[in-house]
C-alpha cells in the first residue's frame, strides 16, 4: 500500500530544516507513523482495535485539510525541503488534495467506530477500504508534489 521510506535517509535529508519547513516535515512524519501503526491492523496481520484505528486516523484528520497548505507558504521550497515547485503553481489543486486527505482520514475514523474488524462494512464502508482510500491520497500527493531525492 504505502511505502514509508528509509528512516536514516529521511533524517539526513531533513537535517537543517527550520521554521515552517521543520513543522511540515514533523507533521508528515506523524502521518507516516500513523500509517505504519494502521497498516497491520487494517491488513489483518495485527489484532483488531477500533479505538487505535480511530486515534491514528484522527492524527491525520487533525493535521490535514486547511492546515497542510498553511505549511507551504511561497518561498519554502529548496533544500532541505522535498516540496516540488508544482505545489505553488497548482495551489488550489494541492489544497483540494489536502482536504481530500482530511475527509478520507475522517471516513476511516468513522468507519472504525463499532466495526468488528477491518472488513466489517456495517457503516457502509469497511475500515480496510477506508484505509486504502487514505493511503491512495498520501501516495497521489507524494507522486505529484514531492521531489525524489
Amino acid at each position: 500500500m504505502l511505502v514509508v521510506g528509509v528512516p536514516g535517509a529521511t533524517l539526513f535529508a531533513h537535517e537543517g530544516a527550520t521554521g515552517v519547513v521543520k513543522q511540515r516535515m514533523a507533521d508528515m512524519k506523524s502521518f507516516a507513523a500513523a500509517i505504519k501503526k494502521l497498516a497491520p491492523i487494517l491488513r489483518g496481520s495485527g489484532p483488531w482495535d477500533s479505538a487505535a484505528v480511530a486515534a491514528q486516523a484522527a492524527i491525520i484528520e487533525d493535521r490535514a485539510g486547511k492546515h497542510i497548505p498553511m505549511l507551504f507558504p511561497e518561498g519554502t521550497d529548496g533544500s532541505p525541503s522535498d516540496a516540488a515547485p508544482l505545489i505553488w503553481f497548482e495551489a488550489e489543486r494541492f489544497a483540494a488534495q489536502a482536504e481530500t486527505l482530511r475527509e478520507r482520514a475522517a471516513a476511516l475514523r468513522e468507519s472504525a467506530a463499532g466495526a468488528e474488524g477491518p472488513d466489517d462494512a456495517g457503516s457502509g464502508v469497511s475500515p480496510a477500504s477506508a484505509f486504502a482510500n487514505l493511503a491512495d491520497s498520501c501516495r497521489s500527493c507524494h507522486q505529484t508534489y514531492r521531489l525524489r531525492r
